[in-house]
């Protein structure tokens, strides 16, 4: 009987859907982990991608194994494919920082800035230095760009404003398809939206993405200063549950990371960016030169409107539920009980 409950329980254990390979969300995931210190994606080895500039390296990641720290002058490229598997989609990212820059720090960027038409992904950090409010950013674009959806999130009312810069590990989980989309900070659902999903896209024009800022020209503006690891792109929604369920997981060590030596054959190299190298209109590589804090102290950026919202309407988010791999775990649970229970009783005989 004993056998029975160990083997339950692992199958049990099986079914969170955790593994040293990371969270199982289903097929076609990708998964940087940053454990092998390698931009590869984890599930299958492809989508490799590179560290840039001198300022990037690995170090300690979340619950151990590798992550990437960068600065001002550093970022992580991958393919853009990554980011575009299907319109309907989400992503996932773990990151800290002790500090913010001015203005944008953006996390993960795929096209998302300035005037022009830019059809991509935006997850960052708005820092308004004259406030001292810090907002979660998230947004969409589009072929044309006063349609480009984003929006700056604060805390609701009441509660403790948004602290990014305490250089504690936070989680951004972004979802969007058909039209609607929504925010998860730290498990939580922060903010949901529309968009105009004839319009906004998250293919874009770019040829690589951009992790810990966003490239204009190859140059690197909006730079995060700061710690990611642990992102995920999927090529599904996700709702509150799931977010949730994969939350939990990692913070309570359910998630086994490994830190692992470099591949052998490995040809990423970290290459040093050029720090005097200015972008098309003139800014140096690390200056924010697509936003600007007018006056009023109202943040802008020079695309369109600025919206500013508290996540008071972030309970009404009900994306297409996603069922993870439900009869398969039962078949490991049933399985696994009949061959202890045939065992156990040949041993009775």
């Amino acid at each position: 009987m004993k056998k029975i409950i160990i083997s339950a329980f692992l199958a049990f254990f099986l079914s969170l859907g955790v593994s040293a390979t990371g969270f199982d969300f289903g097929s076609g995931a990708v998964y940087y982990s940053f454990d092998n210190q390698a931009v590869c994606d984890s599930a299958t080895g492809n989508y490799t991608g590179s560290l840039t500039g001198g300022g990037a390296e690995y170090t300690e990641g979340l619950n151990g194994g590798y992550a990437v720290k960068m600065d001002n002058a550093s970022y992580v490229s991958i393919p853009v494919e990554v980011t575009c598997l299907k319109e309907e989609m989400s992503i996932i990212v773990w990151f800290k920082t002790a500090s913010l820059n001015g203005a944008w720090n953006r996390i993960i960027s795929t096209g998302v800035w300035g005037a022009q038409p830019a059809p991509g992904v935006l997850i960052g950090i708005y820092n308004a230095t004259d406030t001292g409010i810090q907002y979660a950013a998230v947004g969409i674009g589009a072929d044309d760009a006063s349609k480009n959806h984003w929006n700056l999130i604060t805390a609701p009312e009441g509660q403790e404003p948004y602290r990014f810069d305490d250089d504690k590990w936070h989680c951004f989980g972004y979802t969007v398809g058909g039209g609607i989309g929504g925010l998860f900070l730290d498990g939580n659902l922060i903010y949901t939206f529309e968009y105009d999903a004839d319009n906004c896209s998250v293919a874009t024009y770019e040829e690589t993405a951009c992790i810990g800022g966003f490239l204009y020209y190859d140059n690197l503006n909006e730079p995060f200063a700061g710690t990611v690891d642990e992102i995920y792109f999927l090529p599904f929604q996700i709702d509150a549950a799931v977010m949730r369920e994969y939350y939990d997981a990692e913070t309570e060590g359910r998630i086994e990371h490994i830190a692992a030596d470099p591949p052998v054959s490995s040809e990423e190299n970290t290459s040093v960016a050029d720090e005097s190298s200015e972008t098309a209109d003139g800014t140096s590589a690390g200056d924010n030169g697509s936003s600007a804090i007018p006056e009023s102290g109202k943040p802008v950026q020079t695309d369109g409107p600025t919206t500013q919202k508290t996540g008071e309407n972030a309970e009404t988010f009900k994306p297409v539920p996603i069922v993870i791999a439900s009869v398969a775990v039962a078949a490991v649970i049933i399985v696994a009980l009949m061959i202890v229970i045939k065992k156990e009783k040949k041993k009775s005989k």
